[in-house]
């Protein structure tokens, strides 16, 4: 906060000063035309005034303009076009008004872009300005070429002189396509009250012009500058290489698991996995079961597929080995219960003769499926 303080006296410092000598010099020349001049009315003017002077402008004819023998009239010429400068200052109202406005850099923009702006406004104590229309965001009272692109924001301090300082800070945007365009902020202000002594006599307040350049030129320059028109490679991201790479892998990763199924299915492995090789005699049993009814030899290859898996996964024999056997080499295993129901099963056929329900093979199947996972590629 402290340093936003200082900033702004400096401002304030540099106004009083550039601001005070301009004063100077147009208080003495509107001295010395006179105190009913239209200088000395120009002078004291804080809208938009005509040429002070009243003066035509000289007579010129032919083209480059040059001054014939027998030249009568006035032919009038185009305006010269404006001279950048920033800032720019307007005293006036004899002093009671001053007004500076400027940037950090008035050259260089394009259509579009946000041009920051400041406008510094000194008034005596009694001087009133309303920012009614600024609110509604109007900015020229016949018209602008800007806009704003932010609301406006307008702050005041008490000077020290017992003036009062008001900033804007505007932000504004342009669609003209000029090379300058002309900025200008219309307000009003009052010195004094209307005959009714409550109402303010209002008048209007204009800021001086102040130019922004779309062209490439030097600062407060008017001259264009080539600048390097080779054509540059446009620069890219560190990121742009990862990206791309894992949009491959993610538009590759379907289609491929869709390839490596077809070719496991197709063209199997010599050597399966234990799972993949157990769910290849499973798959053809309970295919052949469904559709003929389990038969002995069907538990038997259940069986053996079976203690295969569990020999390979498991880490000990468990193929040859006993009912008894197997309970004590898994012993601590967390599906030994499961397995043990499932090879109870398959025996109660095999070594005992006996008939499974369907509900006992229903469960049977259930778990099987439960023991050994499916291959990826089969699921």
């Amino acid at each position: 906060m402290k340093t936003k303080l200082f900033g702004l006296k400096a401002l304030v410092l540099a106004l009083t000063v550039a601001v005070g000598a301009t004063a100077m010099a147009q208080d003495a020349a509107a001295q010395a035309a006179g105190p009913g001049s239209a200088q000395s009315k120009a002078s004291t003017a804080c809208g938009v005034m005509a040429d002070a002077s009243g003066a035509q402008t000289p007579a010129y004819g032919g083209y480059p303009y040059e001054y014939p023998e027998d030249g009568g009239g006035y032919n009038a010429q185009p305006p010269e076009p404006p001279k950048p400068q920033n800032p720019v200052r307007k005293v006036c109202e004899d002093g009671k008004v001053e007004i500076r406005l400027g940037n950090a850099r008035h050259f260089g923009y394009r259509i579009g872009d946000r041009i920051p702006l400041v406008v510094l406004i000194a008034v005596d104590p009694n001087v009133t300005i309303d920012f009614t229309s600024l609110k509604q965001e109007v900015l020229g009272f016949e018209g602008s070429d800007f806009e704003l692109a932010a609301p406006a924001v307008v702050r005041s301090q008490k000077l020290q002189n017992g003036k009062v300082l008001y900033r804007l800070d505007l932000t504004v945007v342009t669609w003209v396509p000029k090379d300058n365009v002309v900025f200008n902020l219309d307000l009003r202000y009052a010195t004094e009250l209307a005959p009714d002594g409550k109402t303010p006599n209002f008048k209007r307040l204009t800021t001086p012009d102040f130019v922004v350049s779309r062209s490439p030129t030097a600062d407060n320059g008017e001259a264009l500058l080539e600048g390097d028109l080779e054509a540059k490679p446009l620069g890219s991201s560190w990121m742009i290489i990862p990206v791309i790479a894992l949009a491959i892998f993610m538009i590759g990763l379907l289609p491929g698991i869709e390839v490596a199924k077809y070719i496991n299915r197709v063209r199997p492995r010599k050597v399966l996995p234990p799972k993949a090789a157990a769910w290849k005699v499973f798959d053809k049993v309970f295919a052949e079961a469904k559709a003929e009814g389990f038969e002995y030899r069907h538990y038997k290859q259940i069986a053996s597929a079976f203690r295969r898996y569990l020999g390979a996964t498991k880490g000990v024999p468990i193929e040859p080995a006993t009912f008894l056997e197997v309970r004590d080499r898994l012993e601590g295993d967390p599906e030994l219960d499961k397995i043990e129901s499932a090879l109870t099963k398959c025996e109660r056929v095999l070594y005992h003769g006996a008939t499974l329900s369907d509900e006992e093979n229903r469960e049977l199947l259930k778990q099987i499926e439960q023991l050994v996972p499916r291959p990826w590629e089969q699921r």
